[in-house]
């Protein structure tokens, strides 16, 4: 396996790591409570997924950038250098277990992707086989108070479909169960399409086709599977609040009638339509007590320092570098007489001399002219090494011992 494609499993390994503790913790500090109003929680979840999401691009931004790491590979050293070589073997290691993290996050997203797949191409084709709405329901949209009615391309009708929903937020289409007309009165039908044209008023078709994107990079996680929760029941209350304004005892009502017909083993799955979940929003509907809004403020303030922090901590785990000849001897400063294999952040130009160059090749920066393209053993990158000091010894041949010709 090439170096090249080990730094980036490696990266991948610990950006999921990173965002999985980073959502563990932005989970703890918008966790859905009773006191909260219902469209600031469900905001507040939305950015914590997002930005949780977004510390899986720390690794590779690390690696674009040097830092101040120390990283050593040595074999058949002096016992005073033996906690170094310890230390590089450690290093090693966790550059493997990083690299065998990243393999298997790599191989369960793109399981749960194709997942998702799936069920996007099953609620498209029950679209597509879903037939025009009667009069009795396209007039009730037309006359709907809901801002977001003017915004459904299509009212269809479904005979699959058990719950009423909204989909295709490029071009909104309401979908209605085919026995609702017959159902429910005009009054409730009315309600009914109002809580969709809310959810298309709000953007929440947009938010919630980001959120099951987000999903894919946390896959298979139970705490990101209960954020996912949250925030569709955070989104449904926030719209049962605007639209049983007029009649909150009615639409309670509605919600008990509409989850009866309900069948969780069809698409569209109802969202927060199980029995906690209904009592939980019709509680919230019924509770007269003030809300406040939750403040994204320690969010972000946290989220801000995670990132600093990821990106500014010396590097642990580095990938290991070639291992060094027997021959090779410790100068009198406690270095090996071959520098080449004690990696030091580099400066952006040692990097930059190395560009179009392959390792061994000559190279040369403002520090020095006779330098060596060598393998980064960090981050995998070439960089220009600087010449071996003038004391350095060398083989029979000519060559500094240790060091390539």
């Amino acid at each position: 396996m090439s170096a090249e494609l080990l730094g980036v499993l490696a990266d991948l390994g610990a950006g999921a790591l990173l965002a999985a503790a980073a959502l563990t913790l932005f989970a703890r500090l918008v966790a859905l409570r009773f006191v909260h109003d219902p469209a600031s929680s469900h905001r507040a979840l939305v950015w914590a997924l997002t930005l949780a999401s977004a510390l899986i691009l720390v690794p590779a931004l690390r690696r674009m950038t040097p830092h101040a790491a120390v990283t050593m590979t040595a074999r058949a050293l002096p016992p005073a250098a033996d906690a170094a070589a310890a230390t590089s073997d450690v290093s090693a290691l966790g550059f493997y277990v990083l690299c065998v993290v990243g393999a298997a996050w790599s191989l369960a997203a793109a399981l749960a992707a194709a997942v998702a797949g799936v069920s996007i191409v099953q609620l498209g084709l029950l679209i597509r086989r879903a037939r025009p709405a009667p009069s009795s329901v396209s007039e009730p949209v037309v006359r709907c108070w809901a801002g977001g009615a003017a915004k459904a391309r299509r009212v269809l009708i479904s005979d699959e479909a058990s719950v009423p929903f909204a989909a295709l937020p490029w071009s909104p289409v309401l979908v209605l169960p085919a026995k609702f007309p017959t159902i429910f009165e005009a009054r409730a039908l009315e309600l009914v399409l109002a809580h969709e044209a809310i959810h298309l008023a709000r953007g929440d078709l947009w938010t919630t086709a980001l959120v099951r994107a987000l999903g894919l990079l946390f896959p298979f996680n139970p705490l990101a599977a209960r954020v996912a929760a949250d925030i569709g029941f955070s989104r449904e209350a926030a719209v049962d609040a605007r639209v049983a304004v007029r009649d909150p005892h009615g639409y309670a009502q509605l919600l008990i009638d509409v989850a009866a017909h309900a069948r969780f083993d069809q698409l569209p799955r109802p969202v927060s339509m199980d029995d906690t979940a209904l009592h939980r929003r019709i509680a919230m509907l019924t509770d007269e007590s003030t809300k406040r809004s939750l403040s994204l403020t320690p969010l972000a303030v946290t989220a801000a320092v995670f990132a600093v922090v990821a990106l500014a901590a010396p590097s642990i785990f580095a990938r290991p570098g070639p291992s060094v000849d027997p021959r090779t001897t410790i100068s009198p400063s406690g270095e090996p007489a071959d520098r080449g294999h004690f990696h030091r952040a580099a400066p952006p130009s040692s990097y930059a001399a190395c560009e179009r160059r392959s390792a061994g090749d000559r190279c040369a920066v403002p520090d020095f002219a006779d330098g060596t393209c060598t393998v980064s053993p960090e981050d995998g990158r070439l960089f220009c090494a600087p010449p071996p000091p003038p004391d350095a010894p060398r083989a029979p041949n000519g060559n500094t011992i240790g060091r390539s010709p």
